[in-house]
């Protein structure tokens, strides 16, 4: 059990995880000691860099979720705390990561589902999910792992294979696939993009959001990165002009032009530290993975994070995630204003970015803006309703994870397991 556990806390470590998985690559292709070393040691820096950035942003969203928050004003029905669940069950989901993981690369070596998960952290998520629906269905001992285990390969080795075919017309190449919650997202904003782009003719097709063109006096919005940081701070200034005054302070403090500023280019600072890990974590990790698609699991390609897409369609994910941003806020007060549901909806300023725009790079690889444009406002509103659904079905375990996460792809298996799970016990009774 120690040992399992030991190996469980390498899965939750992204950048120790990923730069074994490269070092083992390496090791088998025989390369020297040194080029061992460089590559395993880069690809962990590469984590840590693309990880940065992501705090970066994630800290840069923070006072757009406080701003929508303070405006509610209606109390949400309690949510089990998914952290005193977490110190519960942490032993169990460490099996659960472990087992998963080898029957993942089982699959991968003997079936037709070629991907291997090597998202860490995603990893963790999902066996916390899986098990807290096994818990809240009053699943106990064996029957509660062996449910939360198939659930959870299910999951790792599925949807980063459902996205293969999208990702080889996206980079052109069959190299990588994505493990995260947005997987199952980008899939779908794929088939959006395929029916945006039936909308137009062929010879006339919905420009690429990658290939814009401005005037000469706009020419610095070629630079992605410096467009998202004035995007945000557009946002920012619009945001503090609808707030009410008490709650601008509050959230933007005495200055909010400078507040504005800051925090706007903050955001576009985390996109190029993100960007840069990205590259870097691709350079080493890719492949190193060749060594282990050659000799361990034959044909076999890693599902990484999310944030490796980016350098793909820069401005499809910033544009898309207005929409989405925009839509999802809509949604939400709609939702909340409506009663429908016990539990109150929270603004997820992190997952529309990571979950929903991300599907906007994809959505623009089939559909140009147009399925930008269809995929940000669907997605921005799906992602609310289904969070709406997922709540109460973890409510006694892991709710308050579904409510502040909004992991789009988990709360999708949360809600078909759950009501099937729910089905099969009305039956049996």
């Amino acid at each position: 059990m120690g040992i399992i556990l030991y190996i469980a806390g390498i899965f939750q470590s992204p950048a120790i995880f990923i730069s074994l998985i490269a070092c083992v690559g390496l090791i088998l292709q025989r390369k020297h000691v040194s080029d061992i070393i460089k590559g395993t040691f880069k690809a962990m820096l590469g984590i840590f860099v693309l990880l940065i950035g992501v705090d970066v942003i994630i800290g840069a969203m923070g006072p757009m979720t406080q701003a929508f928050s303070s405006l509610s004003t209606r109390e949400s029905a309690p949510l089990a705390d998914y952290g005193a669940f977490m110190e519960q069950w942490g032993s169990n989901m460490g099996i659960i990561m472990v087992v998963g993981f080898v029957i993942n690369l089982l699959l991968a070596k003997w079936t037709p589902l070629k991907t291997v998960y090597l998202t860490g952290h995603m990893m963790l998520f999902y066996s916390m999910l899986w098990l807290g629906l096994g818990v809240q269905f009053g699943f106990k001992g064996s029957t509660l792992m062996v449910f939360a285990i198939i659930g959870y390969v299910i999951t790792i080795s599925i949807t980063p294979q459902l996205l293969m075919k999208d990702m080889e017309h996206l980079t052109g190449k069959r190299e990588f696939s994505i493990g995260h919650s947005g997987t199952l997202w980008c899939f779908v904003a794929s088939r959006v993009g395929q029916l945006a782009a039936k909308t137009v003719p062929k010879e006339k097709p919905s420009p690429n959001m990658e290939k814009m063109s401005f005037p000469k006096g706009l020419d610095f919005m070629k630079d992605t990165t410096l467009t998202g940081g004035l995007i945000m701070v557009c946002v920012f200034a619009v945001i503090a002009i609808a707030l009410p005054s008490p709650i601008r302070t509050e959230v933007y403090g005495n200055d909010v032009v400078v507040f504005t500023l800051t925090n706007g280019m903050r955001f576009g600072a985390g996109i190029v530290i993100l960007l840069q890990g990205c590259r870097m974590m691709m350079a080493e990790i890719i492949p190193a993975f060749t060594g282990i698609s050659k000799k361990i699991v034959p044909g076999a390609v890693p599902a990484l994070d999310i944030p490796l897409i980016y350098p793909y369609g820069p401005n499809s994910l910033m544009f898309g995630y207005i929409f989405a941003l925009g839509a999802s806020l809509v949604a939400m007060t709609a939702i909340n204003m409506s009663g429908v549901s016990l539990y109150v909806l929270v603004p997820l300023t992190a997952a529309v970015y990571f979950d929903v725009a991300s599907g906007c790079v994809f959505a623009n690889s089939y559909g140009g803006r147009r399925g930008v444009i269809w995929w940000g406002l669907i997605g921005g509103c799906a992602i609310m309703l289904i969070t709406t659904v997922a709540m109460p079905l973890v409510s006694n375990t892991v709710g308050t994870f579904v409510q502040q996460m909004g992991f789009s792809e988990c709360s999708v298996w949360v809600i078909i397991v759950g009501y099937i799970t729910h089905f099969f016990q009305l039956i049996v009774g």
